[in-house]
């Protein structure tokens, strides 16, 4: 299956039919929507003033701001324009159900791919994404949150937005982790400059930056496979 970036931009109902959500679910199954797309199909609908996609978009910047490691806040939620408290509810819900059952968590990494299948559904996202995996000392997951969006430069990935969770968590580790949106995995200059920035600040901190991996929906790089860590 295709992924259509656009889709994000341009309302439902102009979507051809077989691009649509619901008619993806049904003919691909819900493991090949993106994460936009389902929560298109939770909502539902819109309005004529905030359509369904324009709903689901804010959503999804408010879920990964939150990360996975914390419950989503129904006042998060309610506080965008134009969804109402039963939309809001319904998507507060279904989230909580899916972190509760979530066997992601407490899950042992013991190589660097191990991570890559949890996170591999941000690739579908337009902007690159920052992400990061937080470990305790048995190299379990603790979880993974988005600390930034955008063309990564040493602006927005900031030692104190990337290991303040994770000092909060009580983390030992961390796995670094962005996607590629052009689908090419090899890091660029900045990427290897930002990282050792960060293994630096981990040093001071005593939080050991394990891995660093650059991925799209289907493969991965890693720093450490490589010998860039």
């Amino acid at each position: 299956m295709e992924y259509r970036n656009n889709s994000f931009d341009t309302s439902i109902k102009d979507l051809e039919a077989c691009e649509r959500p619901r008619e993806k679910m049904s003919l691909y199954g819900p493991q090949k929507l993106s994460d936009f797309e389902l929560i298109c199909i939770m909502l539902g609908s819109g309005s004529r003033n905030y359509p369904v996609n324009v709903l689901a978009k804010q959503i999804l910047k408010v879920i990964d701001k939150v990360g996975d490691s914390r419950p989503l806040e129904l006042e998060s939620l309610e506080s965008i324009p134009g969804l109402g408290v039963a939309s809001a509810s319904k998507v507060c819900a279904a989230l909580e159900l899916g972190r509760r059952r979530n066997p992601a968590k407490h899950r042992v990494l013991r190589e660097p791919g191990d991570l890559f299948p949890l996170i591999c559904h941000y690739a579908q996202r337009q902007q690159e994404s920052f992400l990061v995996a937080s470990l305790n000392g048995a190299m379990e997951l603790i979880g993974v949150r988005v600390t930034s969006v955008g063309i990564l430069d040493r602006t927005l990935v900031h030692p104190r937005e990337i290991f303040c969770q994770a000092i909060v968590e009580r983390a030992s580790s961390i796995i670094l982790a962005h996607n590629h949106p052009s689908g090419n995995l090899t890091p660029s200059q900045e990427d290897i400059e930002i990282t050792k920035r960060l293994c630096q600040a981990g040093l001071l901190l005593g939080i050991k930056v394990v891995d660093h991996l650059v991925f799209s929906l289907d493969s991965y790089f890693s720093f450490l496979e490589k010998g860039l860590l």
